[in-house]
């Protein structure tokens, strides 16, 4: 997808957005795969480095021996498995509380305990249900932040990021991407409903059960990010059990190969092969660049501690990359007159402006991305300015 970037500004605004998305890319699959490793901790009683050999070391190896043809089948398997593990929490939860769903709900709705272990470190405990908060903040999660973030991450991810951009174009001819993109959308829905149904449910579980005798396990949660590992460990039989361990894993390891492949991809498409080109042992060395990337996401998640909150940790360590990256596709698309030196300033200056903000404001990470994008567009336009329009014949006009 960066190539796009070369015929427009050239082979340094390439390789600088080359960059940004590995390092957004590769810090996203380290907490990923830190998050998987602590399932395979709780429930297996194993060391949190033994999980990340185990699951990064198989994804890595299929990865490499498969390339794109096997991301994209196993995702389709993994895809319908983490499924059926959602839907085995559902059904554990629902049959504890006899299938009464009114009543999930209106145990979520509730306030808990303060002293509850799980809750250290999170003050908004008692709005699991709270559809909707139209309150103009910039410091809490309500409805214009996800809002106003969620477009500019699914157009983010949809035209800048190569993990994404790869899969719909491998389908073979542009009616295939369309369908696939379409579908992809409508799909989004269900399962995003399923996955906060999922939270709900254990959020009920936790607050319902919590210091009863027949339940004293649910008090031995201490971090929120580990709930459900605990729950599988204690609260399903054997068999229900098994298929959430396995949608867990097969989320992760999707996830994993897809961005593996895609980090493998930018890296010798953008860096080796203008220095390299194909010939006898480009494959080998292709697999080569996959595998050291499984290595490097594996030692990375590796320097992760206990107790981070994931999907804040996420947003510190991608905000800073993803925002600016898709401020320079922006420019590239709306200025014409923006050349290589504004959209490098620009998106350097995005980067510094999200690192700020995250490091000395109380911002909600939701608006990191925003923040980026905005810098990024902004200062490159104003840049831009400078500079006669061009020609609109030339290719980079």
């Amino acid at each position: 997808v960066y190539e796009y970037l070369d015929h427009r500004f050239g082979r340094g605004v390439r390789n600088l957005a080359s960059v940004l998305f590995l390092l957004m890319r590769g810090s996203h699959l380290a907490v990923a795969l830190y998050a998987a490793s602590l399932v395979l901790a709780e429930i297996l009683g194993l060391p949190r480095w033994t999980g990340l050999v185990v699951l990064g070391g198989i994804t890595t190896l299929y990865t490499m021996l498969g390339g794109m043809r096997a991301v994209l089948w196993t995702d389709v398997i993994q895809f319908f498995v983490l499924v059926g593990g959602l839907l085995a929490v559902l059904a554990g939860v629902g049959a504890a509380f006899h299938w009464d769903f009114a009543a999930i709900w209106r145990t979520a709705s509730g306030s808990f305990p303060a002293d509850a272990p799980w809750l250290a470190g999170q003050p908004d405990v008692a709005t699991h249900t709270r559809l909707v908060d139209f309150s103009p903040s910039l410091v809490t999660m309500n409805f214009w932040a996800l809002l106003i973030s969620g477009f500019f991450q699914a157009v983010g991810s949809y035209g800048s990021d190569q993990v994404l951009v790869q899969r719909y174009l491998a389908a073979g001819s542009q009616r295939k991407m369309t369908l696939s993109l379409l579908s992809g959308s409508i799909l989004t829905m269900p399962v995003n409903v399923l996955l906060f149904a999922v939270g709900v449910a254990l959020t009920a579980y936790y607050g319902h059960f919590l210091g009863r005798p027949v339940h004293a396990w649910v008090g031995g949660l201490t971090d929120a990010n580990r709930v459900m590992t605990h729950f599988i460990t204690h609260g399903l039989p054997g068999a229900l059990a098994a298929l959430v361990m396995a949608g867990l894993f097969a989320g992760t390891m999707s996830s994993f190969s897809a961005g593996l492949n895609s980090l493998s991809t930018a890296t010798y498409v953008d860096f080796i092969q203008p220095r390299r080109p194909a010939g006898p042992g480009s494959v080998a060395l292709a697999k080569a660049v996959t595998g050291l990337w499984g290595l490097a996401i594996v030692l990375g998640a590796m320097l992760l501690g206990s107790g981070v909150v994931i999907f804040a940790i996420l947003a510190k360590v991608m905000g800073p990359f993803a925002g600016p990256l898709l401020g320079m596709f922006l420019l590239g698309l709306w200025s014409r007159r923006a050349r290589s030196v504004d959209v490098v300033t620009g998106a350097l200056l995005g980067v510094i402006a999200t690192v700020a903000v995250g490091r000395f404001t109380p911002v909600h990470w939701l608006w990191y991305y925003v923040v980026g994008t905005v810098v990024g567009v902004v200062a490159g336009y104003l840049l831009s300015r400078r500079h006669p329009a061009p020609d609109r014949s030339s290719p980079r006009g």
